[in-house]
């Protein structure tokens, strides 16, 4: 890929796909890396998929669904771990004494925040198109009110990879921003590839 890892405190960006997270960066250059794929290496993670991963995440709360009370990361990892899916889970939920009203709502929720880690839009540079990050399964369809309106190609162009445009209105950058690109694409691709007008 292009983007090798990503400098955060954010480790949802683990929930999001992110193969590598560079935490606690101190300006030495020391730093806690965290890679993705060495997260079942962890205890209590190593009999779990990476979709179980995403699914204790959001149990345990997230931006997109709070959690029950009583569900932490210990909690949820244990549901995951025994009773692998989100209808599965609720199930179990019920047995211990969660209203069917309550669950039925937490349960879309949990559904709607895990379409929106698994499938959130991401550029395709090779494609020079804004595409959901995992394909959606046969029968599943794009949810623009979950991950956003695709861009067309030729506004994903100019927003992502020219950024010309901005990426929440795509319209054009006044002229205040046409310095700052066009240095940017001087130290990219080397001075006079490139010129913003």
């Amino acid at each position: 890929g292009y983007i090798h890892g990503v400098v955060s405190e954010d480790s949802d960006l683990l929930a999001y796909n992110c193969s590598l997270l560079i935490a606690k960066l101190d300006g030495m250059g020391n730093c806690e890396a965290v890679r993705l794929r060495d997260l079942n290496q962890v205890p209590s993670l190593a009999n779990i998929s990476y979709e179980g991963f995403v699914i204790a995440c959001i149990l345990s709360g997230c931006d997109y669904a709070q959690s029950l009370p009583g569900v932490g990361i210990k909690k949820a990892l244990k549901l995951v771990a025994q009773h692998k899916t989100i209808d599965c889970i609720c199930v179990a939920l019920a047995a211990q004494g969660f209203s069917a009203r309550e669950l039925a709502a937490y349960e879309t929720r949990v559904h709607m925040a895990f379409y929106c880690f698994a499938h959130h839009l991401v550029y395709d540079p090779k494609r020079r198109q804004v595409v959901p990050i995992n394909a959606l399964p046969q029968g599943v369809t794009m949810r623009e009110d979950l991950v956003g309106v695709k861009y067309e190609d030729e506004v994903a162009l100019q927003v992502c990879e020219e950024a010309t445009h901005d990426p929440s209105t795509g319209e054009p950058y006044t002229n205040s921003m046409a310095g700052s690109v066009a240095l940017y694409w001087s130290r990219v691709r080397g001075a006079g590839q490139r010129t913003i007008t």
